[in-house]
């Protein structure tokens, strides 16, 4: 049995000390540890402890170490080791929901290090920027492979007005300035799923040109391809092609303002394209902008989830809007090219009947006027014509918009063909309360459009877990008969 001697000598050696703090946040249990060691001591920790020690712990270890018992004594001191989470912002390994994230993300690069490269099979790195990648591979022969285009774009924004003249602050006049626009030509890339990930013949992930959705945009090592991957027979394709796909591609106007523009910069890079990678999302509006941009179907390359290939010589252009940019601020030259290639460059007829008009979501599954009764009585009585765009072809919106002179519409996707309006336009855009976006005042202002908004009254989602964006909301009669009265309409 251990003497009271010894067990008093062993105590006084090592003291341990316990202590369970309030939680806050992601703060967790903390042991305060207090080494009174002799001459030549040493403690014994497990490998999981050693990696949760502080730097200043491994200083005194090592002095412990290599120094007498003299030193061990002035060295010995306080300190914490984190037996779970720490709060949050703290710097370590935390175990919380960011440190788990972080965690894994660690763990995944590790693993694809130490990977075998299968040219077919799950990328095993990334890329930050196409631009580093083409610098990296081709050196002096840079410039043959990357261009870029539309340097000092730039976008003028004047107040929207509301009721009264009051301005929301999400619609303050100021000055957007756009990003320079790029087309690479990549030798022997890859490309997988619908949302055309774009893999480098190192297999690396090009991530500035491969976004993807999961409940939100994602990109980077967040992408599927390293999250969840899939390996569908890879196909091959001996020519030259361009890319042309988005994440949110069979809506309106991401179509016309995320892939569209992507044809001009494809254009600009001089390099002619054998065969175009679509999106298959089989939409009439998709089918006639294509065929109107000399893109018929038979050199198109039509895409769906299980798509996986190896393109011989793929363009690939950047996206319009960049990785950093606010969602609305979408650049002027992609609205000028929307003008000139379908507005410009064809014979659209202007007529007096759409002079004035309403534009309806009552056939959308979100964001609709609740007492549209009430509303269409109101504009009817100043000679507006209720239209319905979900049905109508893609021509026959671009000569509604260029005809009209007077536009009342809640907001949504309808309203990209602002961008075929006559300068001048007045627009008057209704939103939920919720949900003040400033993508068509963005866009009204390039064209030269006046812009004035109404914001709803009460609102309603469709769906309680569904986004801010997706509300039903009511509008107040008598404040847009005033509005209309401040507009001159």
């Amino acid at each position: 049995m251990e003497g009271k001697a010894a067990r008093l000598r062993r105590r006084a050696r090592t003291r341990i000390k316990r202590r369970q703090p309030r939680r806050r946040g992601s703060a967790a249990r903390m042991i305060s540890v207090r080494v009174l060691g002799r001459p030549g001591a040493r403690r014994r920790r497990s490998a999981a402890a050693k990696r949760k020690r502080p730097a200043a712990t491994w200083r005194r270890g090592a002095a412990r170490k290599a120094g007498s018992g003299r030193s061990v004594r002035r060295t010995a001191g306080r300190f914490r080791v984190s037996a779970g989470r720490r709060k949050a912002g703290s710097r370590g390994r935390g175990t919380g929901k960011i440190g788990r994230r972080i965690a894994g993300l660690r763990k995944r690069r590790r693993q694809l290090a130490r990977t075998v490269v299968d040219p077919e099979g799950q990328p095993v790195g990334l890329w930050e920027s196409t631009r580093d990648y083409v610098r990296t591979v081709h050196g002096e022969r840079f410039a043959d492979y990357y261009q870029e285009h539309y340097h000092g774009d730039f976008t003028e924004l004047s107040d929207s007005l509301g009721l009264d003249g009051q301005v929301h602050g999400n619609l303050r006049a100021g000055r957007v300035h756009g990003h320079p626009a790029f087309t690479a030509l990549i030798e022997g890339a890859r490309v997988w799923e619908k949302n055309g990930a774009v893999i480098a013949p190192d297999n690396k992930l090009l991530a500035d040109v491969s976004w993807d959705y999961l409940g939100d945009r994602v990109y980077g090592w967040d992408h599927p391809v390293f999250r969840q991957w899939r390996q569908p027979p890879l196909a091959h394709i001996p020519e030259t092609a361009g890319l042309l796909t988005f994440i949110w591609s069979g809506n309106y106007f991401h179509w016309l303002y995320d892939v569209l523009p992507r044809v001009d910069l494809l254009r600009r890079s001089g390099i002619p394209i054998g065969k175009y990678i679509v999106p298959r999302d089989e939409l009439q509006f998709q089918d006639d902008t294509l065929n109107l941009l000399g893109i018929p179907k038979e050199m198109r390359i039509e895409i769906d989830h299980d798509f996986h290939a190896r393109i011989d010589r793929l363009v690939v252009p950047s996206f319009v809007r960049g990785l950093t940019d606010h969602p609305s601020e979408y650049p002027k030259w992609a609205t000028d090219f929307l003008r000139y290639e379908f507005l410009y460059t064809k014979d659209v007829p202007v007529s007096g009947e759409f002079e004035r008009i309403y534009v309806s979501r009552a056939r959308a599954w979100q964001r609709r006027i609740l007492n549209e009764d009430q509303v269409q009585q109101t504009l009817q009585e100043r000679g507006f014509r209720t239209v319905f765009l979900e049905q109508t072809p893609f021509m026959e919106q671009v000569r509604i918009f260029a005809s009209a002179r007077a536009i009342v519409a809640p907001h949504g996707a309808g309203l990209a063909n602002l961008a075929f309006c006559a300068p001048g336009t007045k627009v008057i855009e209704m939103l939920p309360p919720n949900y003040v976006s400033n993508y068509f005042w963005h866009l009204s202002n390039q064209v030269g459009l006046q812009h004035y908004h109404l914001l709803g009254e009460s609102y309603v989602k469709p769906r309680e877990d569904w986004w801010d964006g997706s509300a039903d909301f009511t509008v107040d009669a008598d404040k847009l008969r005033r509005l209309l009265d401040m507009a001159g309409v």
